[in-house]
């Protein structure tokens, strides 16, 4: 079991504003920086709430040491259970009104929650949702990531069209500011699988659909990084949580029929995409049996007559119907396409050509073997 906070310890900051859970396993790399980012926070009114998930490295000492020197951060240290349990823990831990998380990997731009404070509360909405960048820590680059307002307008949205965009886009749950009593009242937790693989997927989805508002931002504040080896998203035993994130969709949406109808054809179209990329990333010696049960679970959905092809649009509905009909043939088209994409990533970074006004350059392997200057 986790070991609960003190209160008279959690409450000595009072009343924070913004209670901020960083679900903590065996990241010292990174550690620092995602905790420099919220102690400098422009908004002070907040409780930072480190829950060590059994950490083996140096974590919980360099977590020890912050709490040391700011009486914000709270610790919760317990056996590793996963990114699930983790993040749980720390809502049910938390003292304010509203709640962000930030994956300890990452770091944030020092207004983000004093920004999206200010845009929950002014607009009385269930959730904000902010953009990203994508940051890659060798070589200090960031990208803006725009896959919300690609789709949105910045604003409030609370009609079924605009929430179907919403959920096109990536989870991203580090991204939003919650309310923290809508999050209780529909009871919307993760998923307690172990490990750290895919346990925003359900979450994300019971938000949107349950939020009786979301405010949606251009502006960007995560730095989500890309080059964590130890990341969830690369884990290779991670492949089969995927599936229960989705059974736990199917269990919501039997749970809530006022939803079903409305929403299942983008279920089935985000659950086929995260088919697919699970696909490319698990271990090739799990590939035909994770191929095998991808194929299998949609066969059942249309033999149960789940699968409404009036619901998906036409893209979609060719490919879903493509595995159903003909699963080696779809095999052997992923298996082509995952041979081009691997092919093309190699020659990415094998082989880099810089050229800006003043200078050019070739690095092979990361290397610099020439440089012109203008």
């Amino acid at each position: 079991m986790p070991e609960s906070p003190d209160k008279a310890q959690v409450t000595d900051a009072a009343c924070p504003k913004v209670s901020i859970v960083v679900p903590v396993y065996n990241v010292e790399k990174y550690l620092r920086q995602c905790l420099d980012s919220l102690v400098r926070q422009t908004l002070q009114d907040i409780e930072i709430i480190c829950v060590n998930d059994g950490s083996t490295d140096r974590s919980l000492e360099i977590i020890k040491s912050y709490a040391s020197e700011d009486s914000r951060i709270k610790i919760i240290d317990k056996q590793n259970a996963g990114y699930g349990h983790s993040c749980n823990t720390g809502f049910d831990a938390a003292v304010a009104d509203y709640i962000g998380i930030i994956e300890p990997d990452d770091f944030a731009d020092v207004n983000m929650f004093s920004d999206l404070y200010a845009l929950i509360t002014e607009n009385d909405a269930d959730a904000v949702k902010s953009e990203w960048y994508d940051y890659t820590g060798k070589n200090k680059k960031t990208i803006k990531c725009s896959q919300v307002m690609s789709k949105l307008n910045a604003g409030k949205i609370s009609g079924i069209k605009d929430k179907k965009e919403l959920l096109k886009t990536c989870a991203s749950v580090w991204s939003f500011l919650y309310k923290k009593s809508f999050l209780n009242d529909n009871n919307i937790r993760f998923l307690e699988t172990p490990g750290a693989s895919f346990q925003d997927t359900s979450f994300n989805f019971k938000v949107i659909v349950l939020a009786k508002d979301i405010y949606i931002t251009n502006s960007a504040y995560v730095y989500y990084r890309q080059d964590n080896s130890g990341c969830s998203t690369k884990r290779k035993d991670g492949w089969e949580f995927i599936y229960k994130e989705y059974a736990e969709i199917d269990r919501f949406l039997d749970e809530h029929p006022e939803f079903k109808d409305i929403y299942r054809g983008i279920k089935f179209a985000k659950q086929y995409k995260a088919y697919c990329w699970n696909l490319k990333r698990v271990h090739p010696k799990y590939r035909k049996k994770v191929f095998e049960r991808f194929a299998e679970e949609f066969k059942n959905y249309y033999k149960n007559g789940e699968l409404d092809n009036n619901a998906l649009e036409l893209s979609d509905r060719n490919k879903i119907m493509m595995l159903i009909n003909e699963p080696k043939r779809m095999r052997r088209r992923f298996q082509r396409k995952l041979i081009e994409t691997t092919r093309k990533d190699f020659r990415r970074q094998f082989i880099s050509i810089r050229i800006n006004l003043k200078r050019a350059s070739i690095e092979v392997l990361g290397r610099q073997i020439l440089r012109i200057e203008s």
